[in-house]
């Protein structure tokens, strides 16, 4: 027992001089930027970031009335059951629906106006989305009539919904990183890839 505890203790420190001693590991945050390979990348391991909501939105996706947004995401690294997603009839960054998932397995519709989210529909679960780090999802939300909403994952209709708040504005991209529980930072940063497809290209 006592050779095991000094071996752990020496184990411990050499991991301590590792990282502590001339090999940190680097903290750094890549905001909305194309990854090289067909996708905007949003990346951060710095903990300042915890349990924060990032957004970006794009001016040429502006449509009012809005009609379709379509936007392919997926989770390179993180914790699983944080959100990301996409936003949509924005007005400003402070009005606006936006739709998130997570590697996991969850979906919720929300709303945020004048600065204050409510939900649309709460954490719920689908089949339809595609699990675990590296798995790609296609979002889509459409509105075929004004106030009338229908979510599709994957190309399989998920939910429809009623709202009246919005009904144009620019669509854009949302990432959450959660927080210091359930992030493994700097080992391991919030990494999101994006692209959108509909209404406009990005990027």
């Amino acid at each position: 027992m006592k050779r095991n505890l000094i071996g752990l203790c020496g184990l411990i420190l050499a991991l301590f001089l590792l990282i502590g001693c001339g090999n940190p590991l680097p903290v750094s945050t890549i905001l909305w930027l194309p990854d090289g390979n067909g996708s905007i990348q949003f990346s951060t391991n710095d903990w300042h970031n915890w349990d924060t909501l990032f957004v970006n939105s794009y001016p040429s996706s502006l449509e009012t009335p809005m009609t379709t947004v379509t936007v392919q995401v997926e989770k390179v690294s993180g914790a699983l059951s944080a959100g990301f997603g996409l936003f949509f009839c924005a007005a400003d960054l402070e009005n606006f629906y936006r739709i998130m998932i997570t590697a996991d397995g969850y979906y919720t519709i929300q709303k945020k106006e004048s600065g204050v989210y409510n939900p649309i529909i709460g954490w719920t679960t689908s089949s339809f989305i595609n699990t675990g780090l590296g798995a790609l999802n296609e979002i889509s939300v459409t509105q075929t009539i004004p106030n009338n909403f229908t979510l599709t994952i994957n190309g399989n209709v998920v939910v429809s919904f009623n709202d009246a708040s919005f009904t144009g504005g620019e669509a854009g991209f949302v990432v959450y990183v959660w927080d210091q529980a359930n992030e493994r930072f700097p080992m391991a940063p919030a990494d999101v890839r994006f692209k959108m497809t509909a209404p406009v290209a990005v990027p």
